[in-house]
């Protein structure tokens, strides 16, 4: 058997209209020294809202995962798959198939809730409001799109939504009725606008799985010292995963 190039892998994967940057919080050159990492941008991310509606599909961004899970499996003999938001449902889809050595997941939306700044962060993203506020100034660089004010344009993104609410109720159903043979991190903003920290439901009861809460945080604005949990638990979690 010809011998592996690296001994551990990460995928890195993105929510819906997100972008990788995010992962830069734990993924960086100290800790990927020893290791492959792969950041997906998914179809219909990184140019317009059309480009969203008419590239992008929930069967195209399983394909994707797939894909890069099996470019990492050729390279490693340890593949851990980190998402967030979305990115959390696709890389769970991977461990129930039995490809994954370990998720590292941020924010998944197994449950979720509408809230007021919700609304109001994503106006003040579009529109370029609050620019010295720490929370707009993180969504605005999570944000996978070119700012597009044409409300036309975003007529397409119903079905990817619906793909979406389709898929976590999928994965929903999976996780109580199925067990994760795996390691698992997961960690719940407290203060997310789109994500109830009640997904937990769906996770606590799964032996290897541990849920941390992070007090200060959003969905896509993680204060400092949670960033530093974030690091410190991450560097710990691939040196188990890949001694």
């Amino acid at each position: 058997m010809k011998k592996k190039q690296y001994r551990c892998g990460v995928v890195a994967v993105h929510g819906i209209c997100g972008n990788p940057r995010l992962f830069s919080m734990f993924l960086n050159e100290e800790t990927e020294r020893d290791m492959l990492v792969d950041r997906i941008v998914l179809d219909g991310h990184g140019g317009s809202a059309l480009d969203f509606s008419k590239k992008g599909s929930m069967h195209r961004w399983k394909s994707q995962v797939i894909e890069a899970v099996d470019r990492m499996h050729d390279k490693c003999d340890k593949v851990v798959i980190a998402g967030h938001s979305m990115g959390c449902l696709l890389a769970l889809s991977e461990a129930f198939k039995g490809r994954a050595d370990g998720l590292f997941l941020l924010c998944p939306p197994l449950k979720l809730h509408i809230t007021t700044p919700m609304f109001v962060n994503s106006a003040k993203v579009t529109f370029g409001w609050s620019k010295n506020n720490p929370v707009i100034i993180a969504a605005r660089d999570a944000y996978g799109l070119e700012i597009d004010h044409n409300p036309l344009h975003f007529y397409g993104w119903i079905p990817r939504f619906l793909e979406l609410f389709g898929e976590i109720r999928r994965i929903d159903r999976m996780l109580l009725s199925n067990a994760l043979e795996i390691p698992v991190k997961v960690f719940l903003s407290e203060k997310d606008e789109s994500v109830s920290p009640r997904s937990d439901r769906y996770l606590l009861h799964q032996k290897q799985c541990e849920v941390t809460y992070l007090n200060k945080s959003t969905h896509y604005y993680f204060d400092e010292s949670d960033k530093g949990v974030l690091r410190s638990v991450f560097a710990e979690f691939m040196s188990e995963i890949c001694k």
